[in-house]
Formats: C-alpha cells, sequence, structure tokens
C-alpha cells in the first residue's frame, strides 16, 4: 500500500493512509510544513532526511498535520511556490555530505482547496553515513522513528563506503571506456557511409572494436545493493548490459564470416550496428553516467570540450 516510487504517490493515496491514522513509518513521514517558527521542528526535518539516506530511503510529504489534530481535517496542504523545492533543499545543506533528493513536480493539489502536497524522495545513499552539521549526529530509520548511531555503527558505515565508492568508480570507468568505443564505432561507421556515397571505393575496414563488459558483469549484482532503490537506474544497466552484448555478439558473427558474405551483409551490418549504438546504446550509456554524476557524486575527469577530443584520438 505504501508507494516505493516518488511517481506513485497521489492525493488518493495520502488520504487513504492519513484517514488509517498514520503519521510516519521507516519509509515515509508526513509533516504539516517545511518551514516552521519552531526550531525543534525544522530539525526533525533535517534528521529525518540524514535518517533515510543512511537506511534505506524514504519520503518526506509536507502538509498533513499531526495526530495532535485529528478531530479535523489534517490534510492542510502548503500554499504552492516556488520556494517549496529551495526551502527542502537549504535543509539539505546542513547535513554532510549533502544527499541526493528528488520531489514531485508539480506538487499534489488538494481537492477543493488552493493549496499542495509536496512530497520529497530521499534514497538510500552511496555516500552514506550522513551527518547533522550542526550537532554532530548519524541518525538511522527505524519502525520507531529516528534513532542516533552508536559509534560501531559509524565505523561500519564509513567501512563499507570505501568499498561501496571502489566498485561504483570501476563501474563509472568502464562506462566512460564504452561511451568511447561507441563514438569510435560511429565514426568509423559514418565515415564508410559519406566515402560510399562519393562512390569511392571502401579503404576502412568494418571497425573490430567491441565493447568492454567484464567490469559490469562482475560488479552489477554487486552494485545492485547500492542502486537497488533506484529502479530506473538499475533497469538502465541491465537493459544496457543486455544491449551491449547484443552489439557484440553481432559483430562477433559478422568477423566470422568468409570475405565473400561479409561483403554481401556489410552494408545491412553496419546500419544495424550503427542505429543500435546511436538511437539506444550511447543515450543510455550516456543517461546512466549522467545519474552517476548528478545521484552518486562521481566525476568525469574530462570537460565536455576535453571527452569530445578525447573521443577522436
Amino acid at each position: 500500500m505504501i508507494p516505493t516510487r516518488l511517481s506513485e504517490w497521489n492525493y488518493e493515496i495520502i488520504k487513504e493512509l492519513v484517514e488509517k491514522g498514520y503519521l510516519e513509518a521507516d519509509t515515509f513521514e508526513f509533516k504539516r510544513e517545511i518551514k516552521s517558527r519552531n526550531p525543534k521542528l525544522n530539525d526533525r526535518i533535517v534528521e529525518t532526511a540524514c535518517a533515510f539516506a543512511n537506511t534505506v530511503g524514504g519520503f518526506i510529504i509536507f502538509g498533513i498535520d499531526d495526530l495532535g489534530n485529528s478531530k479535523k481535517d489534517r490534510i492542510i496542504g502548503l500554499q504552492e511556490s516556488d520556494d517549496l523545492s529551495k526551502e527542502f533543499g537549504d535543509k539539505m545543506k546542513s547535513i554532510n555530505p549533502t544527499p541526493y533528493y528528488d520531489f514531485v513536480n508539480p506538487p499534489i493539489k488538494i481537492q477543493e482547496k488552493d493549496t499542495v502536497l509536496f512530497v520529497t524522495y530521499i534514497p538510500q545513499s552511496s555516500a552514506r553515513p550522513h551527518m547533522k552539521s550542526d550537532v554532530g549526529r548519524f541518525y538511522y530509520r527505524t519502525n520507531k522513528g529516528n534513532e542516533i548511531m552508536n559509534y560501531q555503527q559509524v565505523m561500519e558505515a564509513f567501512l563499507h563506503y570505501e568499498e561501496r565508492r571502489s566498485k561504483l568508480n570501476l563501474l563509472y570507468i568502464e562506462l566512460l571506456s564504452n561511451s568511447i568505443i561507441a563514438s569510435e564505432i560511429l565514426r568509423i561507421s559514418n565515415k564508410q557511409l559519406d566515402e560510399a556515397a562519393n562512390g569511392k571505393e571502401r579503404y576502412l575496414p568494418y571497425s573490430p572494436l567491441k565493447f568492454e563488459l567484464t567490469i559490469t558483469s562482475t560488479l552489477l549484482p554487486e552494485v545492485y545493493s547500492i542502486i537497488q532503490n533506484d529502479r530506473e537506474l538499475t533497469q538502465s544497466l541491465f537493459r544496457l548490459k543486455l544491449q551491449l552484448s547484443t552489439i557484440n555478439s553481432e559483430i562477433s558473427i559478422y568477423h566470422s564470416l568468409d570475405p565473400e558474405r561479409k561483403e554481401f551483409q556489410y552494408d545491412t551490418h553496419n546500419e544495424y550496428i550503427r542505429e543500435c549504438i546511436d538511437e539506444y546504446s550511447l543515450p543510455l550509456m550516456n543517461n546512466i553516467m549522467k545519474t552517476l554524476e548528478l545521484k552518486y557524486g562521481l566525476a568525469n575527469p574530462f570537460s565536455d570540450s576535453q571527452f569530445e577530443i578525447f573521443k577522436k584520438i
């Protein structure tokens, strides 16, 4: 009943949870407002976001009154404005390191009212443990709410952090390498097309390059525990692995043909590989890399201009 994706939250689900008397659970929490005059309430929001990032992730839904006011309508909402995301983002800055978060945009409109519900999502973070900076405390989430991590929990979290980062870095490097290989295959393929269009004989053989999937195949099952709450990223990685494996198989089959059959099937094969890479695999690869950079703090060692030059070397 409780949504596991940001896109699944809607007014009907929130209304049902409120009517059943929910205030919080291990993966979500209701809040009356984002910016309160009471500092303790503001601190509580930060603690909850920190705890979600350090545990299995969770949702904070703003615009729901607490159970102490259950005799009246608890779904009060917030005044819709562009400041909602900024106000929440400002609070997240007091967590070190600042975790990735997302939110429903536009906010969910409340029926028969001029207010909205603001739903945010803080996934489990690969950069955990996160600390509430002003008090130097690390929080984790249980079915009873937020708890302070003890010394042993913090130390174990830091040890696992290095292991997670190493695996993600290796995966990112292979993606970076494969994006360069994809660009090179397209470059050679397009040059061959240009030669043919100009009536010249092909002087370049079909590219012998194939995609490297050693790290992806080895680490994907291990990395899954880090990214499993990000279903879109997880599905994209598995889909990319399947696509690149298929392309590699097609390239191997083509190069195993005798010269006469290879020449006969050249145009069809070249068009198929180019379409697979240009329309599907390369865009998917770039999107995955951007997600890893944005959500998991990985950095491309090249600037955009340097990367374009490097791909042509």
